[in-house]
């Protein structure tokens, strides 16, 4: 099965997130505010984990909405195909 790059807009929200998270962390790094810091950093980093495990989950269902889709299509021709075998023997 071919690997392709497919984006969600559920991750990129998270993906957003966990950046602006990690933004906030480094402004409080910078006051020197090491517990706000800690829980920015923290935070950021289990939005990247929930994030990773989301892309997985709609990554896996990508995939078999398409085979799916490609059986239906191949039945649908089957289905032409003995259509088309019956009317000729007519």
């Amino acid at each position: 099965m071919s690997e392709e790059n497919v984006e969600f807009a559920e991750t990129s929200f998270l993906r957003l997130t966990s950046l602006l998270s990690l933004g906030g962390a480094n402004l409080y790094l910078i006051h020197d505010n090491w517990l706000m810091f800690s829980l920015f950093l923290f935070a950021s980093i289990v939005f990247e984990v929930i994030r990773r495990q989301l892309y997985e989950v709609l990554h896996h269902n990508h995939h078999v909405h398409i085979q799916n889709k490609k059986m239906y299509d191949k039945k649908m021709q089957e289905e032409a195909l003995a259509e088309l075998r019956r009317q000729s023997t007519r």
